[in-house]
């Protein structure tokens, strides 16, 4: 009883309450530093959090084409955000992205509440739970090529599978760390330019917490219809980094990233490696993943060009024969990764972005 007692002496032990409220508190905390995470536990409050979260959800409509919500919350620089894209029938996205002063937002909540729809229809609004997530957001329409002018969502999400990264022990070493879900049930409703769609599918999620966002790449796939639990259509969640992610060891990496991939159903399960994004993205000794025909959308994302996009993508193993991805999704943030982007498919963006920018 040692243990308890001196609990009881730091006043942390005063009663049942206080017994339950600091086991609660130890399985947020012990959530927050595990590489494997049995539920989504998103750090916008409490003892795991941390200044900048971010949510990156992907999933089918009923149509078979994705749709993506990625909910934003930085007070490492005073913004909340919100990026909606949605594949399009011609295989082209369609987004809405809007960053902007906290200030300007409804309070970010923390329930996965929405609110009705005439709470000051002239501010956004983001909530995000362990359970579900909702918002809402309305832009000036600006006649722009692809472009959405309207989202309001709220879904709720079931883990399928436990998520893996490297838990808030890796802010040790990175500004930023990642825990990634290749398996999550999505049910409910998202509206688009007022088009209601309803939501039964499977997809992704990628949570991204830590002190600021550095540049990244990104890329996932997708079966090509929505299947059931146990379907076995290959599947990965690959990330990058490079030096300005990490706190130390970062000049270490030169002009290389640090890649790591999950995936599933005949693909590598977990890879690791250091390295240049030039003949694809490498899975280290197992193989590499190339992709080709980007279908692009270029933006701002948090102050970088940001490029999210469409790809065919397969995978060639070092011996054997390339399995094929299919359709896959990548985000590539920052010029950095844009340059990569360009070598890997020439002439695929537009000049301005490839520019050279002032190393950090």
């Amino acid at each position: 009883m040692r243990d308890l007692h001196e609990l009881h002496e730091l006043h942390i032990l005063d009663s049942f309450d206080s017994l339950d409220a600091t086991i609660a508190s130890l399985r947020e905390r012990f959530q927050a530093l595990t590489p494997i995470s049995a539920g989504f536990h998103p750090p916008d409050e409490g003892v795991a959090y941390t200044p900048y979260a971010c949510s990156y959800h992907w999933f089918r409509a009923p149509n078979g084409r994705a749709i993506s919500l990625d909910l934003i919350r930085s007070d490492d620089s005073g913004n909340l955000g919100l990026r909606v894209m949605r594949e399009t029938e011609d295989g082209r996205l369609q987004a809405l992205v809007h960053i902007a002063p906290k200030a300007q937002w409804l309070p970010f909540a923390c329930d996965g509440s929405l609110p009705p729809r005439d709470v000051d229809p002239t501010r956004a609004y983001l909530s995000r739970s362990s359970v579900q997530i909702a918002g809402t957001c309305r832009t000036e329409r600006r006649d722009r090529e692809g472009e959405l002018h309207s989202v309001r969502f709220q879904l709720s999400l079931s883990i399928v599978e436990p998520g893996r990264g490297t838990g808030q022990l890796g802010l040790g070493i990175a500004h930023l760390v990642a825990t990634d879900f290749l398996r999550v049930a999505y049910r409910g409703f998202v509206e688009l330019d007022d088009e209601r769609v309803d939501i039964d599918s499977l997809g992704t999620l990628s949570l991204h917490a830590g002190d600021a966002l550095p540049q990244y790449a990104y890329l996932l796939s997708l079966p090509e219809t929505p299947e059931s639990e146990n379907s076995q259509a290959p599947q990965i969640l690959l990330g990058a980094v490079r030096h300005d992610a990490l706190r130390v060891f970062g000049t270490l990496l030169g002009s290389r990233s640090l890649m790591y991939a999950h995936a599933r159903s005949g693909l590598p399960p977990f890879s690791l490696h250091i390295g240049e994004l030039d003949r694809g993205l490498s899975l280290g000794i197992s193989g590499r993943i190339e992709i080709q025909g980007l279908r692009p959308f270029v933006h701002d994302f948090l102050g970088q060009p940001t490029c999210t996009g469409i790809v065919q993508a397969r995978f060639q193993p070092v011996v054997g024969e390339a399995v094929d991805l299919g359709t896959a999704y990548i985000d590539f943030r920052g010029r950095h990764y844009l340059r990569s982007l360009d070598r890997l498919l020439p002439g695929s963006l537009p000049g301005a972005l490839l520019e050279p920018e002032e190393e950090t």
